[in-house]
């Protein structure tokens, strides 16, 4: 197993933020459909949680950053895991800058 954290900072107000972060999930949900089962959302819409059949993820919302933390299972998640946080801070960059 292994596990991606990436954290990034923002000037967004609060409710920009969990918009944004709220969109991410569900195009990710939209193109990984195979892989992920299951999103949802906290009330106030400042953790989001993904679980697919080889990962979970853990979206949290801030003030001033967000993170996403990613426990990859399996032997294939130790090969993974060096894209997956490339490309979450890729995305993050884009996103929440």
């Amino acid at each position: 197993m292994a596990t991606v954290t990436v954290t990034q900072a923002h000037t967004l107000g609060m409710d920009e933020a969990k918009e944004k972060a709220k969109a991410l999930m569900a195009r990710m949900q939209e193109k990984l459909s195979k892989l992920i089962g299951d999103t949802q959302w906290s009330e106030d819409g400042t953790r989001g949680v993904a679980k697919g059949k080889m990962f979970s993820a853990e979206f949290i919302v801030g003030e001033a950053e967000v993170s996403l933390t990613v426990e990859l299972k399996g032997l294939g998640g130790k090969f993974l895991a060096p894209k997956v946080e490339a490309d979450t801070k890729r995305i993050f960059a884009r996103t929440f800058t």
